[in-house]
C-alpha cells in the first residue's frame, strides 16, 4: 500500500542519514586528532573524541574545537601549527559535504542530487535541522509525487 511504501521510505531515509551523520562524525573527530597529533598538540585523542561529539551538530560542531585552537596556537606564536589547523579544519568542516550524499546514496539509495538539494532546502527552511529534516520532507515529497502518478495519472 501507499502508506506502507511511505513509511518505509522515511524509515529509509532516517537510517541512512543517522548512520551519515555518526559516520562523518567519526571522520572528522579522526581526521582532527591526527592533525593534532602531527603538530604536536597535546590532548590530539581527547579533541578528537570532542570533535566526533560536536560534529553531531551540523555545520558549527567541528570548529567549535579547531577555531579556538587556531587563536590558541596564534597566540602562542606558533603559526605553522596554526595554519596547519586552518587547512585541515576547512578540509574537515567540508567533508560533510561530500560524504553525506555518498552515504545516503549507498546506504538509503537515495540519490544524490536529492539528498544535496534536501539539505540546502532543509537549511533554508528550518536553520541547522533541516540538515536532517530537508532529505526526508524531499524524498517524501517525490515519493508521494509518485504514488499519485502511479494512481491516478499512469494509464
Amino acid at each position: 500500500s501507499n502508506k506502507d511504501k511511505l513509511i518505509g521510505e522515511m524509515k529509509n531515509i532516517i537510517h541512512s542519514t543517522i548512520i551519515a551523520t555518526f559516520f562523518i562524525a567519526a571522520v572528522q573527530g579522526g581526521l582532527l586528532a591526527v592533525t593534532f597529533y602531527l603538530l604536536g598538540i597535546q590532548g590530539a585523542l581527547l579533541w578528537g573524541f570532542v570533535t566526533l561529539i560536536l560534529s553531531i551538530m551540523p555545520v558549527v560542531g567541528a570548529p567549535l574545537v579547531w577555531v579556538p585552537a587556531i587563536i590558541f596556537k596564534v597566540i602562542e606564536g606558533d603559526f605553522f601549527a596554526a595554519g596547519g589547523i586552518f587547512i585541515a579544519g576547512i578540509i574537515i568542516s567540508n567533508i560533510d559535504n561530500f560524504l553525506r550524499p555518498y552515504i545516503q546514496e549507498k546506504v538509503g539509495a537515495i540519490h544524490p542530487f536529492v539528498s544535496l538539494l534536501g539539505i540546502f532546502i532543509g537549511i533554508y527552511l528550518f536553520g541547522l535541522v533541516g540538515i536532517v529534516v530537508g532529505p526526508l520532507v524531499l524524498s517524501s515529497f517525490l515519493l508521494m509525487l509518485r504514488m499519485f502518478h502511479e494512481d491516478y495519472i499512469k494509464t
